[in-house]
């Protein structure tokens, strides 16, 4: 895990700006952000940045029960708004919010490890269905496990952020972002610059035409 902090710590110390002179905090924030953005890109097709989410309806309408039990219990004497209960999920009919980091989707299986197929977006999924559709996610079954890529997400405290890569990455995120800072370029030179820091860092494992097992079945 990288934080921040000891990112922003580096690329003061590349750049020779310690005393906080040449850059400001905000300008290092917006310059790490981008190289993450073009991370994402570089990684998009790679299975580097895979995660799994699982989906269980019934536990998380006990959550939702046990959330709306809770709000019955604060002050009574009008002087706090109370919050809207929230409302039971349903796969197929209400679905669910994709994780905020969804990237792209790789693969979904209900609770048994079927594969479940693309289905109609205009009407509700069949039992080996599900749809993706305006950021959620609706399924035909009540347990789902989806296979994803997942972004980094923006920072948005350079005291508090993190980064969800090994310290390995912490000099080639350096470099980047003190090029982003002191050249300004293009769509193209950075995307070429990504690809140089990061291939050897990691090496992209692209899908063959053989069929990848879920991690999450055995």
């Amino acid at each position: 895990m990288i934080t921040a902090k000891s990112l922003k710590q580096l690329i003061r110390y590349k750049l020779g700006d310690n005393n906080e002179v040449q850059y400001s905090d905000y300008d290092i924030l917006q310059a790490i952000n981008e190289v993450l953005r073009y991370v994402n890109q570089y990684y998009i097709n790679s299975d580097f940045l895979e995660k799994v989410q699982h989906y269980r309806q019934d536990d998380m309408n006990a959550e939702i029960d046990e959330y709306n039990a809770s709000l019955s219990t604060g002050p009574s004497d009008g002087t706090a708004v109370t919050p809207t209960p929230k409302e039971h999920i349903d796969m197929p009919i209400t679905g669910v919010d994709l994780p905020d980091d969804f990237l792209t989707l790789v693969r979904i299986v209900d609770g048994h490890g079927r594969d479940l197929h693309p289905g109609d977006a205009i009407r509700p999924p069949r039992w080996d269905e599900y749809k993706i559709f305006n950021n959620k996610l609706y399924a035909g079954v009540k347990d789902v496990d989806m296979l994803y890529n997942a972004a980094f997400l923006s920072i948005t405290d350079l005291d508090t952020g993190k980064i969800d890569l090994p310290a390995v990455f912490l000099d080639s995120l350096c470099k980047l972002a003190c090029m982003v800072l002191t050249q300004t370029p293009d769509g193209d030179t950075m995307q070429q610059a990504v690809e140089a820091a990061l291939a050897n860092v990691v090496p992209m494992r692209k899908y063959a035409n053989t069929e990848k097992r879920m991690p999450f079945i055995c």
